[in-house]
């Protein structure tokens, strides 16, 4: 699952991890209250989740709690790997509190650094 606002991000992501070939799935979203959505009503439930931090309607930390809220039964092992333009050490920090959080990478998606951290 990839979520950004940023629909070139997205389009430039979901090629990289295409081109990877270790996900089965790709789903796209540019809203994570919509993303969220679809975990809840176990439409999608996704391995890994590319998250973007900073997004209207619903940020990448309010999406982080919300799913850290639901259980275990509707997310399984799924993992996040943050991937954003922030590089301030406070937002790593903080993301890195999360236990589904297995990363944080800048953008732009480095297909290396992300084949890396999903080991």
């Amino acid at each position: 699952m990839l979520i950004d606002d940023d629909q070139l991000f997205n389009f430039l992501n979901r090629r990289i991890v295409e081109k990877l070939q270790v996900f089965e799935r790709i789903e796209v979203f540019n809203n994570a209250k919509i993303a969220l959505e679809q975990i809840k009503t176990q439409q999608f439930v996704p391995q890994h989740i590319l998250l973007d931090l900073r997004m209207p309607v619903m940020n990448g930390f309010e999406f982080l709690d919300e799913l850290e809220k639901l259980p275990q039964s509707l997310v399984g092992q799924t993992e996040v790997v943050i991937l954003t333009s922030s590089l301030m050490e406070e937002d790593r920090e903080q993301c890195l509190q999360y236990k589904r959080v297995v990363a944080f990478l800048p953008k732009p998606l480095d297909a290396t650094k992300l084949t890396d951290c999903l080991k």
